[in-house]
């Protein structure tokens, strides 16, 4: 008789207690694989701001050519933003369904100009962005930015 066996004879009513909390937890889990991200975050933006733009903390598209963007990356828009409103953004987690990508899994995703791309840029600073989940997906882990 296997364990389950036995916690299923042994407590039932309990047993039975647990089954929608599993459920429950699974879904959840679900949901968050399927999301566009972890939760978001809101900012202002200061300049139009297109779907899945990597942004600053003024509220700016993220630029690696610019000075004024470095150690100011702080994640990816989820929808665009109309300047002087407000928006969402992921700084960590998981950007899905977004056609326009045709990432390789795995690839490094780095900031290269306003882009996000597989390529680092060669001035400015470098800065990864996150790894390839799929084609249309990116895992997010900003990492500090260097400069070049």
């Amino acid at each position: 008789m296997s364990r389950l066996d036995d916690l299923k004879r042994g407590n039932e009513k309990n047993w039975n207690a647990r089954v929608p909390v599993l459920e429950s937890t699974v879904n959840a889990l679900s949901d968050m694989m399927n999301s566009s991200g972890s939760s978001p975050n809101t900012i202002v933006a200061v300049e139009n701001i297109p779907e899945n733009s990597p942004i600053t903390s003024q509220g700016k598209v993220a630029d690696s050519s610019a000075l004024s963007a470095f150690q100011k990356v702080i994640g990816i828009t989820k929808d665009s933003i109309l300047s002087g409103f407000s928006g969402r953004f992921v700084s960590t987690g998981r950007i899905v369904k977004n056609s326009g990508w045709n990432w390789i899994s795995g690839q490094v995703i780095f900031l290269n100009g306003t882009a996000l791309s597989p390529t680092p840029p060669s001035s400015g600073f470098i800065q990864k962005i996150g790894a390839a989940c799929a084609a249309d997906s990116i895992l997010l882990e900003i990492n500090e930015p260097i400069l070049i």
